[in-house]
């Protein structure tokens, strides 16, 4: 039934089908967590964290409507033609020439509107695509299939971040971003087109309990998540005494060492979640996500008192 073919589903049609997410992380690894507090600092110099606070919230505001609005009309069309790919080839018309704006935009004011672009077109494909692993995939086979879309997600942001970190010219940045966002939507709407999704009968939505604590948990890891990608460079800037033309290298490199712990985290975590109660994976996943910030909150004092040492001794 899922397959049109008699080829049983594997390790490298997961990985296909979770290719565009390496493509979406690619962008949202150099844009959230450097290019775009580089670029407010740079247009908007008198207060580049106040710029930037202003931008990232008005494009979340901007992200979360998208999704609230496309996703029952991607359930709807999702009857009639039996995929959601429409929904990706769309999403990434938007966003490709959105991040070439993005990184040539000459004010902060342009900068706003290829943003507020980026994140539509950007969410026009997050919302339907987030669904294809219950479209595509046995739910027996939900948990190693997840840890394919969770190692290619940390694989693009790894990416994105060499590329923020690293390549000086904007335009080629913006260029190098759009390229690879491009080929994996086509990997995985290749994919799609070759596998038959599941026609899973339709239900009216309950928000009962259970989901009630899902969303709020999400909330808060995100809420966690977004604030540490969002700020760590001014955090990088202001509180670790480096210098300004390495705020943006050493920012990358710190996000990519978590990235490649994320990496490391998926693959452990591909059995267990197949095998226990996910609830309990996460929970000791998110215990160790809290030591560890525990640890980041305290690095302030420690480059502060190393700061001081040197300067005794100099």
């Amino acid at each position: 039934m899922r397959d049109r073919g008699s080829r049983p589903m594997g390790n490298g049609a997961y990985a296909r089908f979770a290719a565009l997410w390496f493509g979406l992380q690619f962008v949202w690894g150099a844009v959230l967590a450097v290019s775009l507090q580089a670029r407010s600092s740079a247009l908007a110099p008198h207060d580049g964290l106040r710029a930037y606070a202003l931008i990232a919230a008005l494009g979340a505001l901007v992200g979360m409507v998208a999704q609230l609005a496309i996703g029952p009309f991607a359930d709807r069309f999702f009857d009639r033609r039996g995929n959601r790919r429409a929904f990706y080839a769309a999403g990434v018309g938007l966003a490709v020439p959105a991040l070439l704006w993005f990184y040539l935009a000459p004010s902060y004011t342009q900068l706003v509107a290829a943003f507020f672009v980026l994140q539509l077109g950007m969410n026009v494909v997050t919302g339907p695509y987030a669904a294809i692993v219950p479209d595509y995939v046995p739910s027996d086979r939900a948990g190693a299939a997840s840890s394919w879309m969770g190692m290619l997600q940390s694989a693009g942001n790894a990416a994105g971040l060499l590329v923020a970190g690293f390549v000086e010219s904007q335009l080629a940045v913006g260029a190098v971003l759009a390229v690879g966002l491009g080929i994996s939507w086509l990997v995985t709407s290749r994919a799609t087109q070759l596998r038959r999704a599941d026609r899973i009968p339709r239900e009216r939505l309950r928000v009962g309990r259970d989901f009630r604590t899902l969303v709020v948990s999400r909330t808060a890891i995100n809420f966690g998540f977004y604030t540490l990608l969002g700020f760590l460079f001014f955090f990088v800037a202001q509180s670790l005494n480096t210098p300004a033309d390495a705020v943006r290298t050493r920012t990358a490199l710190l996000f990519l060492t978590l990235t490649l712990a994320n990496v490391a985290g998926a693959v452990a975590a591909a059995k267990p979640a197949d095998r226990f109660d996910k609830r309990a994976v996460v929970m000791t996943a998110n215990i160790a996500v809290g030591a560890g910030l525990l640890v980041l909150a305290l690095a302030w004092r420690l480059s502060a008192t190393a700061g001081l040492r040197t300067a005794g001794t100099s």
